[in-house]
């Protein structure tokens, strides 16, 4: 996949390749060499729990994102200075206040992991009454109806 994905940055040469990686999908050098002919950027998601992993793999990338309000200062600590500051957020034109019974005060849907969990617990700590669902927090996942639909 990679010396193909090389292939196809060499005859196309496009402006920007964003990659999101995961694991070790990507080889180094195989980044460094599209570096040549493209800017490249990596897209993190979950750079706040797996910093780590972020900052070793940040050093290949021209550019990087960190949704971590503190996350520059951590590329920064760490010699680097090509991340970008890119928070998750929704389009209020689409998602907009709606009248509809309250059942909960605050909602978390999505996969378990560490970080989370500390972060819910920390809110539960504060007094906020949270609920989660999503794989691994053991209340399954979270269904609603929509014009009729289950989702």
């Amino acid at each position: 996949m990679n010396s193909e994905l090389l292939a196809i940055i060499k005859s196309k040469c496009p402006n920007l390749v964003i990659f999101v990686p995961q694991t070790d999908e990507f080889l180094p050098e195989i980044i460094t060499e599209i570096g040549k002919y493209s800017s490249t950027l990596a897209y993190y998601f979950d750079d706040v729990w797996r910093i780590q992993y972020s900052l070793h793999w940040a050093n290949y990338f021209k550019y990087v994102t960190t949704s971590e309000f503190t996350g520059l200062d951590k590329y920064f600590k760490a010699g680097l200075s090509n991340a970008i500051y890119s928070p998750f957020a929704c389009n209020v034109a689409f998602y907009k206040k709606i009248k509809c019974k309250k059942i909960y005060d605050v909602t978390f849907i999505g996969g378990y992991n560490p970080y989370r969990e500390w972060y819910i617990n920390y809110l539960k700590r504060k007094g906020i009454d949270i609920h989660v669902w999503g794989n691994g927090w053991g209340n399954g996942t979270f269904k609603f109806k929509r014009n009729g639909r289950d989702f």
